[in-house]
């Protein structure tokens, strides 16, 4: 495993955080993974990730509203990253002011170039 913090993913599709999950730890990098904003909510009071990958387009509490309720705690928190299949992914990071974006379907190449450089 390589060293440091884990990888919180956050996306309703439990066939896309199980191929993440799987893509990630067969690359050394421990992760956790959240159905929904409301559970990665409670994995973050007691834990801290060294990276977010958001899906935007979740029911109940979406990508946007996750990132404000992170935001709304005394520390900045940790770098995040968002997946989308909206037209205009790079548009939207720069608006929400995250690290980077993921614009699905994604490349794993693209995948691990992205998480490496923020992570390492």
């Amino acid at each position: 495993m390589k060293s440091g913090k884990p990888i919180l993913i956050v996306d309703d599709d439990p066939y896309i955080l199980d191929f993440l999950e799987a893509v990630l730890q067969a690359s050394g990098y421990l992760v956790v993974t959240a159905g929904g904003g409301h559970e990665a909510l409670q994995w973050l009071e007691s834990n801290r990730p060294g990276l977010i990958l958001l899906d935007m387009s979740m029911p109940v509490m979406n990508g946007t509203e996750f990132l404000q309720k992170v935001r709304s705690r005394s520390d900045p928190g940790p770098p995040v990253v968002v997946m989308t299949a909206m037209d205009d992914a790079r548009r939207l990071s720069r608006d929400l002011g995250t690290k980077g974006w993921l614009q699905k379907p994604f490349d794993l190449d693209t995948l691990l170039m992205v998480v490496e450089s923020l992570l390492e």
